[in-house]
């Protein structure tokens, strides 16, 4: 069985169309690959990298999307104004049977940082309605004609900014349904910024 098989593939070095040569053969190495490849059941998803539009998604789109195997799903969430939009979208995937959900926060842009604790008061408010996991991430804003990471926006200070990513440091840069650390040590945030 292995002797046809290197004879194949050794033949398949002189071959002018490789695809063909292969395809030609499959009947010969079909059974061999199949007595050899490994059997073990493979965890495959789809994962679109960047945070799909929550104002595109409803049953339509929705039904299309809970037939892939999307692990997880990511909603952007950047825009406190978008607050209605996103809720309805999370709860259009849960209907959906989608379960695990993970999103970017942009921040530091034209927020405030009370919108940036609203959103993330809202997922976790989510995860315990629906009974579904939303992770967030929060991400900072930093103009890209720009050559440091060092703006700061027109609704933020550097303190404010500086003590979100030294949260983000201690969590990873993950907010999850019981980020109970991130919540507690954000109320004492904002209330020395208010204070500042």
């Amino acid at each position: 069985m292995l002797e046809t098989f290197l004879q194949i593939v050794i033949g398949a070095e002189d071959a002018i169309d490789y695809a063909q040569y292969m395809l030609d053969h499959d009947k010969e190495l079909s059974p061999i690959i199949e007595k050899y490849r490994n059997k073990a059941k493979k965890a495959r998803y789809v994962d679109f990298n960047q945070g799909v539009d929550a104002r595109k998604i409803n049953d339509e789109t929705m039904e299309q999307l809970a037939r892939l195997a999307v692990r997880s799903l990511r909603i952007a969430f950047d825009d406190i104004h978008l607050k209605d939009v996103y809720c309805q979208a999370v709860r259009t995937a849960h209907r959906h049977g989608i379960t695990e959900i993970s999103n970017y926060i942009l921040f530091n842009y034209k927020d405030k940082p009370e919108d940036l604790y609203e959103r993330l008061h809202i997922n976790i408010e989510l995860n315990k309605e629906l009974g579904i996991q939303i992770f967030s991430f929060p991400m900072k804003y930093s103009p890209i004609s720009e050559t440091d990471r060092t703006y700061i926006g027109v609704n933020w200070c550097k303190k404010s900014v500086r003590a979100i990513s030294a949260i983000l440091q201690v969590t990873r840069g993950v907010v999850a349904a019981g980020s109970s650390f991130f919540i507690k040590h954000l109320v004492t945030v904002w209330k020395s910024i208010l204070n500042y």
